[in-house]
């Protein structure tokens, strides 16, 4: 997936044309994404995929917070 459509801190490590790992870009996200980012992540990754990577993200806890607001108020809407 091409990193392109996000805020570039998000990726200021990459090339702004990187393409990553499905996985790698929604954490990214979810970790330092803007409401902006997050709106995005939601259009354009289907809600199964971004459950499986949450439940499989061994961080997650350290952004429960995030990520919760993701799951009720960007994923809901």
């Amino acid at each position: 997936m091409l990193i392109n459509r996000f805020s570039k801190h998000i990726f200021w490590s990459y090339q702004h044309s990187a393409d990553l790992p499905e996985a790698v870009i929604i954490r990214q996200v979810l970790s330092y994404g803007e409401i902006a980012d997050l709106l995005t992540l939601n259009e354009i990754v289907p809600q199964e995929k971004l459950q499986e990577v949450i439940l499989k993200w061994k961080d997650k806890d350290r952004y429960r917070k995030r990520i919760n607001f993701f799951n009720k108020v960007i994923a809901e809407s």
